[in-house]
Order: C-alpha cells, then structure tokens, then sequence
C-alpha cells in the first residue's frame, strides 16, 4: 500500500492544467478474504478501514484485521 500512494502522489501534467502540475492524493482500505465469508463482508470490513485511513489524515492505509 505505501509503494502504490507513493506512486500517486508523484506530479502529473495534464492538459486541464495548463502544464501546472497536479498531485493526487488517495486513502485505502485493505481487507483480507477469510474462508467462509461472503463479498460483501469482505467490502465492509474494507469500507471500515478506508474511513479510518480517511480520519487518520491524507495519504494514509488502513488494513482491517481478519475476524477472529
């Protein structure tokens, strides 16, 4: 997860900008596929832990622990 925000936050030049450069920023939410649970829980515990990268501040990834 650091490699890829590391990636996106390198400047990019776009036409919309007129040749200023633009950085991008993103929060992820990891969350591991356990057996026996269903898509949709894996995107919640997923969707918990992006808010909580969110709140943490810009930049950051939060991994959702398995259940247990």
């Amino acid at each position: 997860a650091d490699r890829l925000l590391d990636v996106i936050r390198q400047p990019l030049s776009l036409a919309l900008a007129a040749g200023e450069p633009v950085t991008l920023g993103a929060s992820i939410g990891l969350a591991e596929l356990v057996g026996g649970q269903s898509p949709e829980m894996v995107i919640s515990r997923a969707d918990e832990a992006l808010r909580e990268a969110k709140s943490l501040g810009r930049g950051r990834w939060v991994r959702h622990p398995p259940p247990g």
